[in-house]
């Protein structure tokens, strides 16, 4: 039973207006102050106000990045408070309208975002780091000497559980600013960070908070190692990063490694990547492709969509998605057969040929 102390605190932080705007807003992914100040339209010291309520009931967390607060819902603490008004109401929980889920997102959607954010939670927690198959790892071979040596800086704990099929660092980074989609435990993040120098920027999102707080565990350490600060991550959707703050044409490079086969909205995902591209920025990613469509029983198996096999686009599906959101073309930079290492998975998947490609666009 809950106590009466902690009720009162989780039904304040329903009786105002703004704060039930800023529910909503958080919904989705974890949002900067500054985002929070700009759509609601209010004062700082009001904002901060409500976020202290929020907080307070735990519906609410936060986290400082540099000067600014970052807050996101508590999953636990939503839950928390839907079961203290159950219980002093006497009435049990809404079940829903069960074909959708957050902010009208189909049951199947969700269902993969909660694969893959286990997966990887469990990954990172509990295995180690150690994947199941070869598929999304590099070979230090593919790297560049450049990045091999600026990866050897970096701490093992960031190395062993960070997960990329290639190796997507262009060249030309040096004051630039740079979006790095599905950061994981941040390497590529610091590599950039070393390349951009201290008039770059480098500015990582993930969904996951396990490999986030693996990243930003790091920050300091690392800025004190490079000599300058110009890192910040940030918790969010890389089909939504409006949500996660990030404005049109303000990024120079966006990379990704071995991620946006993992997203089930391919499309929303190459349509921010070109929103928030300057005009002339660069798309530079590293994924899995797969040699024909591949089937719906292996897109929704959690082993093999964790492994990057499902969910994995043909060359077919990726033309036709960067067609419909405006972009010109792209160039294969480099490609190589990509290694799965495990007789099950090998079964699993037989008859379907993957490789790990580097890709690059222009935004014209």
């Amino acid at each position: 039973m809950i106590d009466s102390h902690t009720a009162v605190k989780i039904f304040r932080a329903f009786d105002d207006v703004n704060r039930i705007r800023i529910l909503q807003l958080l919904r989705d992914s974890e949002k900067c102050a500054c985002v929070l100040l700009e759509d609601l339209r209010i004062g700082q010291s009001t904002l901060s106000h409500h976020m202290k309520i929020l907080c307070d009931a735990g519906i609410v967390k936060g986290r400082k990045d540099g000067k600014w607060m970052y807050y996101s819902v508590s999953e636990a603490g939503a839950q928390r408070a839907v079961k203290a008004i159950a219980e002093i109401t006497g009435l049990s929980a809404p079940e829903g309208d069960k074909r959708e889920t957050k902010k009208g997102m189909s049951d199947k959607k969700h269902e993969i975002y909660e694969s893959v954010k286990q997966y990887y939670s469990d990954l990172t927690l509990n295995k180690g780091g150690q994947l199941a198959s070869s598929v999304c790892c590099c070979p230090v071979s593919a790297l560049s000497d450049q990045v091999k040596k600026i990866a050897a800086e970096i701490p093992d704990e960031i190395n062993e559980r960070y997960y990329g099929c290639g190796s997507p660092i262009p060249d030309g980074l040096s004051g630039r600013t740079v979006l790095d989609l599905g950061c994981g435990t941040g390497r590529d993040v610091y590599v950039a960070s070393k390349l951009a120098g201290p008039t770059g920027e480098v500015i990582g999102v993930d969904m996951n908070d396990d490999q986030l707080a693996v990243a930003e565990k790091y920050k300091d350490e690392m800025a004190d190692k490079w000599g300058f600060s110009n890192v910040r991550f940030i918790k969010g959707r890389i089909e939504d990063l409006a949500a996660a703050g990030i404005k049109d044409g303000s990024v120079d490079v966006v990379i990704s490694n071995c991620v946006i086969n993992l997203s089930p909205d391919k499309e929303k995902v190459f349509s921010e990547i070109r929103r928030v591209l300057k005009e002339g920025g660069m798309l530079y990613f590293s994924d899995i492709f797969a040699d024909k469509k591949v089937p719906e029983e292996i897109n929704s198996h959690p082993l093999l969509l964790g492994e990057c096999l499902g969910g994995a686009m043909s060359y077919g599906e990726f033309k036709e998605v960067m067609r419909k959101n405006g972009w010109d073309g792209y160039e294969v930079v480099s490609s190589r057969q990509a290694c799965i290492g495990n007789a099950e998975i090998e079964r699993l998947t037989e008859g379907i040929k993957y490789t790990s490609d580097t890709v690059k666009a222009i935004k014209m």
